[in-house]
């Protein structure tokens, strides 16, 4: 069965942009007799060759992601957002750092981490995210390395370092592209933070469009 969705964005204007997804329900299902609401045209049934090709794919040891070029399919889903400045969701960072955190025996580190990654409002302390530039960002990020670093050795004495490591691979870059601070002012946000349920594009020519919670 083939469902199709479109995409608006956050002005609620429909994008040239769709998503269909396909369930596999291990029977046939009619071909609707009415026209797509949306376009006018008439529904059409997959052909017997190309329902074959599918179904031979999915059960594959591939299984679905078999079916489609990741890449071209990933290109054609962002080329209507070329221009635009993608903002990860603070909550997921800090929930990401929450869960990592312990799974690498360092739970000690956990507020530690945090306050060092986005500050504290309490002490009145800026963390590295709120760098004005990559530049510093970056250099920040070495810092607090280098102190992460020696405070988890001085927890697991014989373990490789590892929360230094999984920062730099996992974290930093989305952080340097679309977190600091001059990125969020760009985007409309002023000093707060994107801390949307899921991530999203600003476009950086309408930064006042934005609805931000």
């Amino acid at each position: 069965m083939r469902t199709a969705t479109t995409i608006s964005d956050s002005t609620g204007v429909e994008l040239q942009l769709g998503l269909l997804e396909y369930r596999f329900t291990g029977r046939k299902h009619h071909v609707s007799p009415h026209k797509i609401p949306r376009s006018g045209k008439s529904y059409i049934p997959t052909t017997p060759s190309t329902r074959d090709a599918i179904k031979e794919k999915v059960t594959s040891h591939k299984g679905h992601s078999s079916i489609f070029d990741r890449d071209k399919t990933q290109e054609g889903f962002l080329s209507p957002l070329r221009g635009c400045t993608f903002l990860p969701c603070k909550k997921h960072v800090e929930d990401d750092v929450i869960r990592k955190v312990p799974d690498m025996g360092l739970n000690d580190m956990k507020m530690e981490v945090l306050k060092n990654i986005f500050g504290s409002d309490k002490d009145k302390e800026k963390g590295i995210v709120d760098s004005t530039d990559e530049d510093k960002f970056v250099a920040k990020v070495s810092s607090v390395a280098d102190k992460w670093d020696g405070r988890e050795q001085r927890i697991h004495p014989e373990k490789e370092l590892q929360f230094s490591k999984y920062f730099c691979e996992h974290i930093q870059e989305d952080m340097k592209e679309g977190m600091l601070l001059s990125t969020r002012r760009k985007a409309g946000l002023g000093d707060e933070f994107l801390t949307m349920c899921k991530n999203a594009a600003i476009s950086s020519t309408s930064p006042k469009s934005w609805k931000r919670r």
